[in-house]
C-alpha cells in the first residue's frame, strides 16, 4: 500500500525547483500505519507546518472564544483633563495588534477627558517572557518579517518595511527611507550598479542588525 501511494509523490517531484528536498507523511488519527510515507523518517525543519500544531495547541488550551485583551489603565485621579498618576499600557501578546489599534485606544482615552498625563507611561509586558529565536533557525532568516521576535508587546507584527532608491551615479550608495514613526535607524551600504554592470549576479541585498534598533543594508542594486 505504501509503495502504491509513494509513486504519485515521486511524479510531482519533477515540478519542484532543482535541489528541492521533500519528505511527506500522512496518517489518519488513530491509524497504526500512515496513508502516505515518502521519506517519512527524514529529519527536516517543520517550517510553516508548525502553524498547525501551534493553532491546535492554542485552541485546546485557550478555547474557541478566547480573545486577547490589550488595555490602557490609569493609576491616579483625573482633574481638569490631567491624569495625576501613571498610564499603564498592558500588553497580552495579541499578534494582530496594530498602530491603528493604539491610536483608537488613545482616542478613547481623550474621549474620557484625559488630555495630559502627569506621571509615567508604564509598558507592562509581564504576561509572558519572550524567546527571541529558536535553536536551528537559519541565520539568514533572522531579519525576515516571519522571524520577528515574539513578545507580549506586539505592534504591526513587530516588523517594518523601508524604501530603497538607487543613486544617480553608479558606484555611490543607494538611499534608504523609513517612516518616521518607526523607532529604528537605517544605514545604507548598498552600492548602485551601472546599467550594463555584470556585478549584480554576484551580489545581493542583505540586512545586518546592530544595537538599539539600528540596521545596515548591504549589497548592490541597479
Amino acid at each position: 500500500m505504501l509503495q502504491a501511494q509513494a509513486a504519485p509523490v515521486e511524479e510531482y517531484m519533477q515540478y519542484l525547483p532543482d535541489g528541492a528536498n521533500l519528505a511527506l507523511m500522512v496518517q489518519k488519527v488513530g491509524a497504526s500505519t500512515p496513508t502516505i510515507d515518502y521519506h517519512g523518517k527524514q529529519m527536516a525543519l517543520p517550517a510553516s507546518t508548525m502553524k498547525v500544531i501551534t493553532a491546535l495547541a492554542a485552541l485546546l488550551e485557550l478555547g474557541p472564544d478566547f480573545r486577547f485583551q490589550t488595555t490602557l489603565e490609569t493609576k491616579g485621579a483625573v482633574s481638569d483633563g490631567t491624569l495625576n498618576g501613571d498610564l499603564v499600557a498592558r500588553f497580552a501578546g495579541d499578534p494582530t495588534f496594530s498602530r491603528q489599534d493604539l491610536r483608537n485606544m488613545v482616542a478613547a482615552l481623550k474621549k474620557q477627558g484625559i488630555n495630559h498625563i502627569k506621571g509615567n507611561l508604564v509598558i507592562d509586558t509581564s504576561v509572558f517572557a519572550s524567546h527571541d529565536m529558536a535553536p536551528g533557525w537559519p541565520c539568514n532568516d533572522l531579519t525576515q518579517c516571519f522571524s520577528a521576535p515574539p513578545g507580549a508587546a506586539i505592534v504591526d507584527k513587530n516588523c517594518f518595511s523601508v524604501s530603497l532608491y538607487s543613486a544617480n551615479t553608479p558606484g555611490e550608495n543607494a538611499f534608504v527611507r523609513i517612516a518616521s514613526y518607526y523607532p529604528a535607524h537605517m544605514f545604507s551600504q548598498v552600492r548602485t550598479l551601472g546599467r550594463n554592470s555584470g556585478d549584480g549576479q554576484y551580489c545581493e541585498l542583505d540586512v545586518v542588525p546592530g544595537e538599539l534598533n539600528s540596521y545596515t543594508l548591504t549589497g548592490c542594486m541597479r
